[in-house]
């Protein structure tokens, strides 16, 4: 096949500007730090890539998930805390009462500030983060008790659960209309009504004004009872703070391993990128200067 001064012009046009082609998609690599930028680099990969990009997306809500939720519960938790102190006060206050020694005026006293500390308890019950309201179930819009003491009957003690994993929801509230509020049996009969901490706490302020002893005695065992309610919640609290932070140290594991893996699978080693750039620039060079001296020839140098 007689080789013609055309075919060896047209074959150096193709090979230089093969090699600026790859000389430009490496400079690409290097500049963007991306070995897929495209599906058309390597489609399988970049399925790959798309589906660890949806993974990540996913725990990394999770995420979010879980740090909003330990907010809450931390947050709980420093409310329950609050009223395990006060409660413990107002037993100190029921014992002074029931002791024969009182006054009158003394038992008034601590009439107040049983008074004053179940007041304050209605704050502590009325608790948010942000605008929720903790201790509502559900119904974060609303509080917990109203203005004047009363339980508010739209809260619910329906769990609020926040998704931490793709089948894992934790519950981050706590009852509180169980477990401020009366409560009823009816699997007696008759029924029988538990009251709550408000409800006793009126009713001993009611009866250190009336000056009762014996009366004041018989509340020692429900604040006890009290008490223990609110230790009881706290600690079945504390129990789903510390699994959510085993999660929240699991997420940070499966996020740190899956954006691993997408570096892997997308990035580009920049060292040896560089090597094939500096390296392909050498070719592309050596082209132009083979080329040049190929396309110069003419019919009239031929003719000279």
């Amino acid at each position: 096949m007689r080789v013609t001064n055309n075919m060896l012009s047209q074959n150096v046009k193709n090979n230089i500007e093969t090699s600026n082609e790859k000389m430009l998609k490496l400079q690409d690599q290097s500049s963007s730090g991306l070995g897929i930028s495209k599906p058309s680099d390597d489609p399988s990969a970049i399925q790959r890539i798309i589906r660890l990009r949806n993974s990540i997306s996913n725990v990394a809500q999770y995420q979010s998930n879980a740090s909003e939720a330990s907010s809450y519960m931390s947050t709980i938790d420093g409310a329950l805390g609050e009223i395990t102190s006060q409660l413990q006060r107002v037993r100190e206050l029921a014992a002074e009462g029931a002791n024969g020694t009182s006054t009158p005026d003394d038992k008034a006293d601590l009439a107040l500030e049983v008074s004053q500390i179940s007041k304050q308890l209605g704050v502590e019950a009325n608790t948010q983060v942000g605008s929720k309201y903790v201790f509502s179930g559900t119904a974060t819009n609303q509080k917990l008790v109203n203005s004047d003491g009363t339980m508010n009957s739209s809260a619910n003690s329906n769990p609020l659960l926040y998704q931490v994993g793709s089948d894992i929801s934790i519950n981050v509230s706590i009852d509180g209309p169980a477990l401020f509020g009366d409560s009823t049996d009816t699997t007696t009969t008759p029924p029988t009504t538990t009251k709550g901490i408000f409800t006793t706490l009126n009713d001993l302020s009611d009866a250190l004004k009336n000056g009762d002893a014996t009366t004041i005695s018989g509340y020692l065992d429900k604040i006890d009872a009290s008490i223990n309610s609110v230790i009881a919640a706290r600690a079945d609290l504390g129990a789903r703070m510390n699994r959510m932070t085993a999660l929240q140290g699991q997420l940070g594991t499966t996020s740190a391993n899956l954006q691993k893996n997408l570096s892997t699978i997308q990035n580009v080693d920049i060292e040896s990128t560089i090597i094939s750039y500096t390296s392909q620039q050498n070719v592309y060079q050596a082209a132009l200067a083979v080329g040049a001296k190929i396309i110069q020839r003419s019919l009239v140098d031929y003719l000279s």
